[in-house]
């Protein structure tokens, strides 16, 4: 969607990660390629930078995969 801060909320705020070691996530791009920021707020309301997980990926044209270790996002 085109706009300033355009994005996807994904809401998993009773899921437990704590058995996982890896957040994948699968995208299908149509066009071309794009930075995306990947901002998980793990507790719900850390709305300072300093207060969540946050990486810029690339995402290329058609078919990718991100992969981030949780343990990043435990010590973002």
């Amino acid at each position: 969607v085109p706009g300033k801060y355009s994005g996807v909320k994904y809401s998993a705020l009773d899921s437990d990660w704590s058995k996982n070691a890896l957040l994948e996530i699968h995208l299908f791009n149509p066009g071309g390629a794009f930075p995306l920021t990947v901002r998980i707020y793990d507790d719900g309301r850390a709305y300072r930078m300093t207060e969540r997980f946050s990486r810029l990926v690339d995402v290329p044209q058609g078919d990718s995969t991100v992969r981030i270790p949780l343990a990043d996002v435990q010590a973002g």
